[in-house]
């Protein structure tokens, strides 16, 4: 049980470094693209010269939340959390399904952006609830999640209103991909075998 528990812990850290990795590495490579000015699905779109490794990186990341979410839920007390996480995960591979279409403005393009929207949310969603539950219990790591989900919340919401929504966005998808990369390290550490147990 140990071993399946570091694996879906794991999850926490591959998923979140496949998906910034993917558009960092996909974005670089792909002629006369801005990761300022356009969005990361753009690296999927029907037709873009890449397309393929951004979607495995859309699943990579959905895939492995849904093996984190809970236990994440489970170590920080946060039922809800699982909620959150399993929304953002779901929002990931709604937009890995459904990418946007060879021309914009298809009923595809809609479906894909309704998706962008339930991963945004749940992306956000996820450190306030890890706040909310903390605030008790662990005031500095649940002022920390906070500030997390309300950065991600503003940046992503303001990437509907700004000139370089690209910039923007992986602003707010970024600082919870490392929020969940962070507590899935120490989750890592917490699994060792000397290692003391929280809350113990």
């Amino acid at each position: 049980m140990r071993h399946i528990g570091t694996v879906a812990t794991l999850g926490g850290v591959i998923g979140p470094a496949a998906f910034v990795s993917g558009w960092a590495v996909v974005g670089s490579n792909t002629p006369h693209f801005s990761s300022t000015r356009e969005a990361i699905s753009q690296l999927a779109r029907i037709g873009a010269p890449h397309r393929w490794l951004m979607t495995v990186a859309f699943f990579a990341f959905g895939l492995g939340l849904l093996a984190f979410a809970p236990l994440l839920a489970r170590q920080l007390h946060a039922p809800l959390l699982r909620v959150a996480v399993s929304v953002a995960a779901l929002g990931a591979l709604g937009v890995a399904a459904f990418p946007l279409g060879v021309q914009s403005g298809g009923i595809g393009d809609q479906t894909h952006v309704f998706w962008a929207v339930v991963g945004y949310v749940g992306t956000s969603g996820a450190p306030l609830v890890a706040g909310w539950t903390l605030r008790k219990s662990n005031p500095t790591l649940g002022a920390v999640s906070v500030a997390v989900g309300l950065l991600s919340a503003g940046a992503l919401i303001g990437s509907g209103f700004s000139s370089i929504p690209g910039f923007w966005q992986r602003t707010g998808l970024g600082v919870v991909d490392l929020w969940f990369i962070t507590i899935a390290v120490w989750m890592l550490r917490q699994r060792r075998p000397n290692a003391p147990v929280a809350g113990a």
